[in-house]
């Protein structure tokens, strides 16, 4: 019947008024069974709009010159990180060169070939696979600034490195909020992210996350997922970007944040379009739409259970008591009436 549906099409027109698009109907239903949440960092705990707080070269090259094939590597990349490398260039006026054998490396960097020369634009993970020997100076740079919650970036040019940036997004000022709602309803916070150890400490320790997993790449993340539903957990994945659509499509409910590139907002059964504040208004929801449906249930229920005998002849013979058609149809009709009306109900909550 009309019960279920009507209820959960209600609560999704007053989920769009939160900057919530529901995906999927049993979105209301698979959230309350949440008891784990893995959250992604930049664009979803961060605004996912870092800038460049500064730039050192690691050689006589000059940082202008190292900055010219960074920024030249990373002008096709849509990550937040590069944009942000390409916007510092923007503004300083930096020239760029024609980029060839271009190579995006999901939770890793770029690789690419820039005026005949090969660069690399990433994390340390990336230096490390490529075999570039950073120093214990700039190891141990590395470690200052992700200690001090920056993202670090390294710039390598024929596998030698050149350059070592350092980049800051803002927490968004939900986030602590958003952290403190979920373990207040009992679900267990998991901050997955590609930034150093060190650096996903600061912001875990910040926000009260109880578990981190650092240097993570997308497919790390997708891993992650499937390993705790092995272990009997019901997952929900929030995250931003392509990187993390393959986690977003295996989690038991994928949460998009808005923002995020198009991949992810496909792969999520639910996308936050103002961000993760909305979510906690989205679990009362649904507490809310849970209940209606039930209510609608029971009344449905009671309908067929008292009025269907009743009309069927059952009492007549005791009772002489029988319901005609056409009392019938009406009470049919006023049954449907209630539940609708009880239904529209949602429309007047407020979180």
């Amino acid at each position: 019947g009309i019960a279920v549906p009507l209820a959960v099409w209600v609560a999704s027109q007053k989920a769009s008024k939160l900057g919530l698009l529901v995906k999927r109907g049993d979105a209301f239903e698979r959230i309350l069974r949440v008891n784990v949440a893995v959250l992604d960092k930049t664009g979803t705990l961060t605004y996912g709009q870092p800038s460049v707080q500064g730039v050192e070269a690691l050689d006589p090259l000059g940082v202008e010159e190292v900055l010219e094939y960074v920024c030249s590597a990373e002008g096709r990349s849509e990550h937040p990180l590069a944009r942000a490398i390409v916007r510092y260039c923007e503004d300083l006026g930096v020239r760029t060169f024609e980029v060839d054998d271009y190579v995006q490396l999901p939770g890793l960097g770029v690789l690419s070939r820039v005026n005949g020369v090969e660069v690399a634009v990433g994390s340390t993970k990336l230096m490390e696979e490529l075999g570039v020997e950073l120093s214990a100076e700039v190891l141990a740079k590395v470690d200052k600034w992700a200690s001090e919650g920056y993202t670090v970036v390294l710039a390598a040019v024929n596998r030698a490195p050149k350059a070592i940036m350092r980049i800051r997004d803002t927490l968004r000022s939900e986030a602590r909020n958003f952290v403190s709602s979920l373990k207040s309803l009992g679900v267990r916070t998991v901050l997955a992210t590609g930034d150093s150890q060190l650096a996903a400490r600061v912001v875990a320790e910040e926000l009260g996350i109880d578990e981190v997993y650092a240097r993570m790449r997308p497919e790390d993340k997708a891993e992650l997922v499937e390993e705790l539903k092995r272990r009997g957990y019901k997952v929900m994945f929030v995250g931003d970007g392509v990187n993390d659509a393959p986690a977003i499509g295996r989690a038991f409910l994928g949460v998009a944040v808005g923002g995020g590139a198009d991949i992810s907002k496909e792969a999520g059964d639910l996308v936050a379009l103002a961000g993760i504040g909305a979510l906690h208004s989205f679990f009362k929801l649904a507490k809310v739409t849970r209940r209606k449906a039930l209510e609608n249930l029971v009344w449905a229920f009671l309908y067929n259970i008292i009025l269907v005998p009743i009309a069927a002849g059952a009492l007549y013979r005791t009772l002489g008591l029988v319901l005609r058609p056409e009392l019938a149809a009406v009470a049919m009709v006023l049954s449907n009436i209630s539940v609708v009306l009880n239904s529209l109900t949602l429309a007047r909550w407020r979180p």
